[in-house]
């Protein structure tokens, strides 16, 4: 189900069911809610914003360019090595989050889905085995507030699922970025910063609107 808002007198989409990719969470004030749709200032909690990056600063609300994945490029990262119990966390998870990605084979025209356990490896159909895995399959598509705090939506780049999110403090201390993903990592940080910084006012507007 799409969701719509008014921005400078137009109505423009802003999203679909609980992903706004097409709103960053500093741009949830310049539009203003449509009756019957989600409030992007008032109902954060229920919502995803864009994840941002550098690249998309100056785009308008409703502008921004569809990817395809949860319409937005995913932020790479890793979970460090050194962050064993982390790790667990996230693959216990994934693996109860099992996902389906699709394999072509063009020579004979077929398609099939295949189980897809978000960078882990699990059963497979019978006559389907692992060549060459890689486990590096985790992005941030969405940052919002989730249980009082910031948070960054994870999917998997995979499959195009998203299955799980994560706080300010755990990206800062169990997560690294891919190399070419440095800067916007930062930004993200950042962002999720100003989140943080946000909630208090976000928890006197649910007040007073009665959300």
């Amino acid at each position: 189900m799409g969701e719509y808002a008014s921005y400078r007198g137009e109505h423009i989409k802003i999203g679909t069911c609980s992903m706004m990719y097409y709103l960053r969470w500093d741009q949830r004030k310049d539009v203003i809610a449509l009756p019957g749709n989600v409030n992007p200032v008032t109902q954060v909690e229920k919502i995803w914003f864009r994840a941002p990056r550098r690249r998309e600063d100056g785009i308008a609300p409703g502008m921004f360019e569809f990817n395809g994945w949860c319409g937005v490029e995913p932020i790479r990262f890793r979970i460090k090595p050194e962050c064993k119990r982390c790790a667990a966390d996230v693959r216990e998870i994934a693996m109860g989050q099992e996902h389906s990605s699709q394999v072509v084979n063009k020579k004979i025209g077929v398609v099939c889905n295949v189980p897809c356990y978000h960078g882990h490896t699990g059963d497979l159909p019978k006559g389907m085995f692992y060549n060459g895995f890689n486990s590096n399959v985790l992005g941030v598509a969405g940052l919002s507030i989730r249980n009082g705090f910031a948070a960054a939506l994870i999917g998997c780049l995979a499959c195009g699922d998203t299955f799980m999110y994560m706080d300010f403090e755990e990206l800062v201390l169990c997560c690294e970025p891919f190399a070419n993903e440095q800067e916007d990592w930062e930004y993200m940080l950042k962002q999720m910063m100003e989140i943080e910084a946000s909630r208090i006012e976000i928890e006197a507007a649910k007040l007073i609107h009665g959300f």
